[in-house]
């Protein structure tokens, strides 16, 4: 996410995908082919904290367990979710987040994780009434995952392909969310 964007940044609940460092992996034994997710309320913020949104309860009792892994460790020492916060409060000061570390992991985990992903995440779009780009939206911060072994992947590939999965899956699903909302191609969602 760049700085100008965040002037324009009003919906309520922001999934921010982050990467994990690795002096981060390091200390929490370098996990791969997993999102880290955390169990705290809220987060330290300037000022106030920010709440987490409901959203990561509900990732936390539908994701298979083989997925994720609930590691308030991971999020207390990395910093690249973190780093947002500030930017979010200022422009945005009632919204909440959902945090999620992504570790290294080939395509093919990637590709798997996030069709789950996005069908929970469908789901609780489409059964909370929430319009995309107004009360949920997905933030990235644009830095390289990387091991040794395994090539890159931006964050933000995460976002786009789960933005697509997630578009995909509504449409499928409950096709009746797109009669009830203003969602268009070009609104940018």
């Amino acid at each position: 996410m760049y700085y100008p964007l965040f002037r324009s940044l009003r919906a309520r609940q922001i999934v921010i995908f982050g990467v994990t460092h690795g002096t981060v992996r390091k200390e929490i034994g370098d996990p791969k082919g997993i999102l880290l997710l955390d169990g705290y309320k809220e987060w330290n913020g300037c000022g106030k904290n920010i709440g987490i949104s409901p959203l990561r309860d509900y990732l936390l009792s539908r994701l298979d367990t083989s997925m994720f892994r609930l590691d308030n460790k991971a999020h207390r020492l990395e910093h690249s979710i973190e780093a947002l916060v500030p930017w979010i409060q200022y422009f945005n000061p009632d919204a909440t987040i959902t945090p999620i570390m992504v570790t290294a992991m080939p395509y093919e985990r990637m590709d798997e994780i996030s069709k789950q992903l996005a069908s929970i995440i469908a789901d609780y779009v489409a059964t909370d009434h929430l319009t995309l780009g107004k009360d949920l939206v997905f933030s990235v911060l644009q830095t390289p995952i990387t091991t040794e072994k395994i090539f890159p992947i931006l964050p933000s590939a995460w976002m786009t392909l789960l933005m697509q999965r997630v578009l995909h899956k509504i449409s499928v699903s409950h096709p009746s969310f797109y009669q009830d909302r203003s969602i268009r191609r070009k609104s940018g969602c």
